[in-house]
């Protein structure tokens, strides 16, 4: 009677889920330790504050600042309605300038983060990869929008022309575009320190 191959031990069912291997863990459960909690909240605040700023900045110096760079004579023949026209074209050139800068200020602090971050946090590459980046995406997108909507507030009126209104939907979309990509240089920064130094 020849042998069914089973004797002497137990043979797993192919249908019969595999364990996870040791050590692995999800993103998820990445994310919900206490430690990579406190990484990724310190730079999405950080990141949020500095889009604060970025917006209030076209306010203040639209309120109290001006042209630093003037011809000369030029400021005394101007006229009180030339005078403010000058101002709004100052203020409207400080709102681009947001809009334009917003984003690159958040791939530098996200960069920076995302080493800080590799050399700081225990554990290993993985882990710092999924704080770097959740912080990094988190507060790219707080750090645009903020600084986008803050500023356009500000945005003056010009004669014969319509107002100006920020499109929300369209800002949050560009908003989360750009924390991806701040996203993954967090990440890589992360990973290169965790790979490379540390």
């Amino acid at each position: 009677m020849s042998g069914n191959g089973n004797e002497g031990g137990v043979r797993s069912s192919p249908n019969e889920p595999q364990q996870p291997r040791h050590g692995s863990k999800s993103v998820t459960d990445l994310l919900e330790e206490p430690e990579t909690k406190e990484h990724v909240k310190a730079i999405a605040v950080t990141m949020a504050v500095v889009g604060v700023a970025l917006g209030l900045l076209v306010f203040l110096m639209g309120s109290v600042g001006g042209m630093e760079l003037t011809q000369d004579g030029f400021q005394q023949d101007l006229s009180a309605e030339e005078r403010a026209y000058q101002d709004k074209q100052y203020t409207a050139n400080l709102v681009n300038s947001v809009f334009q800068n917003a984003p690159f200020v958040a791939f530098g602090i996200a960069a920076v983060a995302g080493l800080l971050v590799g050399a700081r946090i225990g554990g290993g590459s993985r882990k710092a990869m999924v704080a770097a980046g959740a912080g990094a995406l988190v507060g790219t997108v707080a750090l645009v929008f903020f600084a986008e909507f803050l500023a356009a507030q500000q945005m003056p009126t010009f004669e014969n022309q319509s107002g100006f209104s920020l499109d929300t939907g369209q800002a949050l979309i560009n908003s989360v575009v750009f924390g991806v990509l701040a996203a993954a240089m967090a990440s890589g920064g992360a990973w290169s320190v965790k790979e490379y130094v540390t």
